[in-house]
């Protein structure tokens, strides 16, 4: 009998150590989630908020820029026929002599 008590009581000793390591790195994990990174997140909010630009957007500029970035990305097409060849008319330059030896 003192055999089986002693057995039975090195099993329940290994599982309540087992378990309190486990609920110790429960207990870490999940503050480590959601209370350590929810602290550092509020502050790094804190300090971008604190870095925003105070001036307002005056939005009918910015719309105006937006219009006109849109045009330079999406010229109008070119009429090539229409446009003048600048270099008809112009005369080849002159075939230079050689001389032979």
């Amino acid at each position: 009998m003192k055999i089986k008590v002693s057995l039975f009581l090195k099993i329940y000793f290994a599982t309540t150590i087992g378990l309190s390591i486990l609920a110790v790195i429960f207990i870490s994990v999940f503050l480590y989630r959601y209370l350590y990174q929810a602290i550092t997140q509020t502050s790094i909010i804190y300090n971008l908020k604190l870095e925003l630009a105070v001036e307002p957007v005056d939005l009918e500029l910015f719309n105006k820029i937006q219009v006109r970035i849109k045009d330079k990305q999406n010229p109008p097409e070119i009429n090539w026929p229409t446009i003048k060849n600048p270099f008809v008319g112009v005369l080849p330059p002159p075939a230079e002599k050689t001389t032979s030896p």
